[in-house]
């Protein structure tokens, strides 16, 4: 179990939001990345995060400064991510912009 006080000062190191624990992982209410718990310390490295795409909830690939989704083929800019905004203004994927 990760220890209550480390949790509480643990934030998002992508946008710097709140983080929920759910089982072995913590997921960002802002940007909603993913970080993995492995053996009770939090993996907050951003490389190694999971990022779920906002409009079919499949697992998104990270290519330079986008989140590509290959399921609905929208991607999204991480500034987007960031400031939380993707589910109105994602772009077809593979579209120049």
């Amino acid at each position: 179990m990760v220890d209550k006080k480390l949790l509480d000062i643990l934030v998002c190191p992508w946008c710097l939001g709140e983080l929920d624990l759910a089982g072995e992982k913590l997921t960002c209410r802002k940007c909603r990345t993913v970080y993995a718990i492995e053996d009770d310390i939090p993996n907050m490295l951003v490389p190694e995060a999971q990022i779920f795409c906002p409009l079919c909830s499949k697992e998104m690939e990270k290519i330079e400064e986008y989140a590509c989704c290959a399921s609905c083929g929208m991607k999204f800019s991480m500034e987007q991510r960031i400031k939380g905004d993707m589910r109105d203004h994602g772009e077809p994927y593979g579209e120049e912009s």
